[in-house]
């Protein structure tokens, strides 16, 4: 026989109340984000883009010619939301601003200015016409992106246990699902993933997704 919901977070049984401690999802989620960007292969690329970003946006001179050869603009890196990192990495991929960067960085204006010739801004152009660098860009983007969509899922109105239950599963699905993508590097993220989700997972999670009328 099933137990009877007394509260939002209290169960009843023969014995008395039953209380699950549940954790926030999208913090869950943020802390995977994090260990994804501790891999080995992850840092190096990641710590480029924001090297990368971070230029672009701290020279005014630099973000106002970047703008003209970029219709869409930068997106900023921030440190303590992990999550941010990778939507901050998916942007640099959009057409618009990877287009924007490349011919920016070899155009006659941009190599006349004086900003172009120091050392910091010779390493950043190393970056943006690699092809080493856009390839693992992309690689990354690619397993990320059902995380970064089950996030926006559980952030926002009409997200249920139920729901997250059936969603990370799915989320799991679609990483091991990638192709032309290294079999170590997805297994490496399969498990953070499941990690992050046996420290979120309570029974509540089952009953929700047993429950749910979808």
């Amino acid at each position: 026989m099933l137990p009877i919901v007394l509260e939002q977070d209290t169960w009843w049984s023969s014995n008395g109340p039953i209380f699950f401690y549940m954790r926030c999802t999208c913090h869950c989620l943020d802390l995977l984000f994090e260990d994804i960007g501790k891999l080995a292969w992850v840092k190096p690329v990641l710590d480029n883009a924001i090297k990368v970003v971070t230029f672009m946006i701290m020279k005014p001179i630099v973000l106002a010619l970047f703008r003209k050869f970029s219709t869409k603009d930068l997106v900023k890196p921030t440190q303590t939301r992990f999550a941010y990192m990778f939507i901050m990495f998916a942007n640099l991929l959009d057409e618009r601003v990877y287009n924007g960067l490349r011919s920016m960085m070899v155009s006659a204006e941009y190599v006349r200015k004086r900003v172009a010739r120091t050392q910091k801004a010779e390493d950043v152009a190393a970056i943006v016409l690699s092809a080493f660098f856009w390839s693992n860009a992309r690689e990354i983007v690619s397993i990320c992106n059902p995380i970064l969509r089950l996030l926006r899922l559980a952030d926002r109105e009409g997200a249920t246990m139920g729901l997250i239950y059936e969603l990370t599963d799915r989320m799991i699905e679609r990483i091991s699902a990638l192709e032309s993508i290294d079999s170590q590097r997805l297994e490496q993220v399969k498990d953070l993933c499941i990690a992050r989700w046996d420290m979120l997972h309570s029974p509540l999670h089952a009953a929700g997704f047993v429950l749910h009328p979808i």
